[in-house]
């Protein structure tokens, strides 16, 4: 191949490259295939806008939920995971929901759950994706009720994801393609069916 020929491909792919979007993924746990011995929580609907899996174990680690997710592409990605140290409201130390997530059955090098004052997205560090169909568990460390809403990977080096609801909402139904939708109106509407249940007439 002649040098021009060269020059004139190298130049292609730097531009192919510098214009190419940043890769990232958005995961609701509450979606994952097998919960394990996670269960899905819905308290904070009115703070988070959506459900999140609680490892409620009473000491006892809980089973890892599982879920296989495909990732645009291979690479490095910066990972952020939505959590919330619930005794934070009382104690100024490390929180008892502790947590890993695991990626092909490895941890990464964070523990989650334990810190933190609300519901934030809790920085995990870089991770090296090498296939692009993996799968992602959440592994309980101690059984005291971890929390986790969602988990998001990006390729952009200086997007954070947001924590306020309004924007939060937004980001959400950018990644998800899922909005509400207006059910109509009612006489009678019940919400709820246990000991919390609330009537609207």
């Amino acid at each position: 191949m002649e040098i021009k020929h060269l020059i004139v491909l190298s130049v292609a792919c730097l531009f192919f490259a510098c214009n190419q979007q940043p890769a990232e993924l958005f995961v609701e746990t509450e979606n994952f295939a097998d919960k394990g011995g996670w269960v899905v929580d819905q308290q904070f609907l009115d703070l988070m806008g959506s459900p999140y899996l609680m490892a409620n174990g009473m000491g006892q680690p809980v089973k890892d939920a599982t879920t296989v997710v495909t990732f645009p592409r291979k690479g490095t990605y910066r990972m952020f995971v939505r959590t919330f140290n619930w005794t934070s409201i009382w104690f100024d130390g490390k929180g008892p929901g502790r947590f890993q997530v695991m990626i092909d059955g490895k941890p990464v090098g964070t523990t989650f759950g334990d810190t933190g004052k609300t519901w934030y997205w809790q920085d995990g560090g870089k991770v090296e994706i090498d296939n692009t169909k993996v799968i992602i568990s959440l592994h309980d460390l101690a059984g005291f009720n971890g929390r986790c809403d969602a988990i998001y990977f990006t390729q952009d080096e200086t997007f954070v994801p947001p924590s306020d609801l309004s924007a939060l909402t937004a980001f959400r139904y950018k990644q998800t393609g899922i909005k509400p939708k207006n059910g109509g109106k009612y006489d009678f509407v019940m919400v709820g069916g246990g000991v919390a249940e609330i009537l609207r007439k």
